[in-house]
């Protein structure tokens, strides 16, 4: 029998937030002005610049005037999901069908049913090496975060998604036209039971087209399913001409602690600095040195930075690790791990900008250990042409501790208003890097 949920998700009304200038609900609102209290000039991390004009940071430089926050404008999303379709006649568009943009990194296809059916992301290796299908899917790869991306043309209102009950991980986020359209993630009916999936979206009626943007955590799409006589619009060419960037980290970059990976630093700093399609290559527990269990560290997975983009090398690669590595190893032990991992990555892309966050801290802050440590990090990376670093020892305060993080000092991981801070503070140092690594240059030249 067809197992029928109905999720009607209808959003305060826009006239709530008159004022607000369609951003944020005022609770949103209260947490960045909280943000702003502990963010001052002098507090923007210091960094290195031993090249001074790399060409990685130059693509980084011409996209962000699409930079943004992360806001959002309430819309009235109605969601229905089943075992069976709902539509009848329906049009069908295959996940293999180019005007279907695909986010987070490499994906693939399993060779055995029911995973055949279905565009898996890759982007993340579990395991140091990773077995593959003749056809290049593995089972040790998964993604830290991903999506999918269509046009729906002027007056169509809804679509059907055709997937499987094993992913979507903390839900999803519905962007339209950039925005999106609640303040949490919302529940297309995925519970992690293995089961065929069929969600039918129906949004308000527009006269124009709309950039639809479905974002989350291992999105698994085997059809988009449109009423009969629908279609989807034309791929749009700005989307492949973005900078490709690669983050990689350990939980913290995972976006641990801020509810779900999309809400993660990683991917707000991404969205601030016009980066729309970036990959998280971030596992919790390791580090340079650093692994858990079967998880590899980060020169054990390089090849998630390298081959992060299918036929081309990244243009910047983020690198924020080292907290699970110096509590447990000599300066030198890490320092030295870090400058085989920034050399290796060097002489396999001469071209990619490396920018390296020095460890982040809990709510101690930071000590002598781990001050030296840092260095050791920093000092592996100035000698590596084109590796900057950015100092993040001064983001923890007693002052900004009180909203980094939960408060009673026994976890290490920002919650999301933390998250929110560290990409504030984080795009303060990276536009002020663009701006003295490039001079002369003009965004979007």
């Amino acid at each position: 029998m067809n197992r029928l949920i109905y999720l009607s998700l209808l959003f305060i009304s826009a006239s709530l937030i008159s004022g607000c200038g369609g951003e944020e609900l005022l609770e949103d609102r209260a947490e960045l002005a909280t943000v702003e209290q502990g963010v001052s000039p002098t507090e923007v991390p210091v960094y290195t610049t031993p090249n001074p004009r790399p060409e990685g940071l130059g693509v980084l430089r011409r996209s962000i005037v699409n930079r943004r926050e992360q806001t959002y404008l309430p819309v009235d999303i109605h969601i229905l999901t089943a075992n069976d379709p709902m539509l009848t006649g329906a049009t069908v568009i295959g996940f293999d069908d180019t005007r279907i943009r695909y986010l987070g990194g490499r994906h693939s296809q399993p060779l055995t049913w029911p995973g055949l059916l279905f565009w898996w992301p890759q982007g993340l290796s579990t395991i140091a090496n990773p077995v593959y299908e003749t056809g290049g899917y593995s089972f040790d790869r998964m993604s830290g975060w991903d999506g999918f991306q269509f046009i729906l043309p002027a007056g169509q209102r809804q679509f059907e998604l055709f997937t499987i009950d094993a992913g979507f991980i903390d839900g999803v986020y519905i962007e339209i036209d950039g925005v999106r359209t609640s303040p949490e993630p919302l529940s297309l009916g995925h519970g992690n039971r293995g089961d065929l999936r069929y969600t039918l979206l129906t949004l308000p009626p527009s006269v124009a087209d709309r950039d639809i943007r479905i974002v989350t955590q291992r999105s698994m799409l085997g059809e988009i399913r449109l009423p009969y006589g629908g279609k989807l619009g034309a791929r749009r060419p700005e989307w492949d001409g973005g900078p490709k960037v690669v983050f990689v980290g350990d939980s913290i970059t995972e976006g641990t602690g801020a509810g779900s990976a999309t809400d993660g630093w990683a991917i707000e700093l991404a969205y601030r600095l016009g980066i729309d399609d970036p990959v998280v290559s971030a596992l919790g527990g390791t580090g340079y040195l650093n692994r858990v269990a079967d998880r590899p560290n980060f020169r054990e997975h390089i090849s998630d930075v390298l081959d992060a983009f299918p036929g081309d090398r990244p243009d910047v690669v983020f690198v924020a690790g080292g907290i699970n590595d110096c509590a447990f190893n000599s300066a030198s032990d890490v320092g030295n791990e870090a400058l085989a991992y920034f050399q290796e990555m060097r002489a396999a892309a001469p071209d990619m900008a490396i920018v390296v966050f020095g460890p982040f801290v809990g709510p101690a802050g930071y000590d002598p250990v781990l001050m030296n440590c840092a260095e050791a990090i920093f000092a592996a990376a100035r000698s590596v042409p084109n590796t900057h670093t950015i100092d993040v020892s001064g983001w923890v305060t007693p002052t900004t501790s009180t909203f980094i993080f939960n408060g009673d000092g026994s976890d290490p991981h920002p919650v999301r208003t933390g998250h929110r801070y560290y990409a504030k503070v984080a795009e303060q140092a990276v536009l002020k890097l663009l701006e003295d690594s490039l001079p002369g240059d003009k965004p979007g030249s």
